[in-house]
């Protein structure tokens, strides 16, 4: 869209500088050109600072999920102590600790199995009871009663002796 709306922007700066009929038109252009300019700067100022739409980013709203501990490419004891951190949480939606398994993708279904942690109550720190050796935990949020993904998750890989 950014893109489209500067290319039409520079297209009128563009007719506004080679329009030459007389003496008054070149004045009269003038306020045109000025005005053409400054909206594209404003255009390409804002595509620059990722404004418009930039789907990279999250909005204000999207749940954001942070393992804290253990750090990525870590060695642990037994038991392993998580923490996690969490924002932007809206109603119903909980933390999923994912073990030893893919990340979800967001909007699909969060499974409940032996990989798949649901913590209901929101809870930030679980301890779990691995077998030695390289492990993944993947940190989700998912939707209350549906249990779809949703926001960006976070994944560490640990190995546990």
């Amino acid at each position: 869209m950014i893109v489209v709306l500067g290319v039409v922007l520079l297209a009128v700066v563009a007719i506004a500088f080679t329009r030459t009929s007389g003496v008054a038109v070149g004045r009269a252009r003038t306020p045109i050109v000025l005005v053409g300019a400054v909206l594209v700067i404003a255009v390409l100022l804002m595509a620059l600072r990722g404004g418009g739409g930039n789907a990279a980013e999250p909005s204000p709203t999207t749940p954001i999920v942070t393992l804290r501990a253990p750090l990525d490419a870590t060695t642990v004891g037994r038991p392993v102590e998580v923490a996690m951190t969490a924002q932007n949480l809206g109603h119903g939606v909980h933390l999923h600790l994912i073990i030893d398994a893919p990340c979800v993708a967001e909007g699909r279904p969060i499974g409940k199995d032996q990989h798949h942690l649901h913590l209901d109550a929101r809870e930030t720190e679980a301890v779990l009871d691995l077998q030695p050796g390289e492990h993944t935990l993947c940190l989700e949020a998912g939707s209350g009663g549906t249990h779809r993904a949703v926001g960006v998750p976070d994944r560490v890989t640990i190995a546990v002796r």
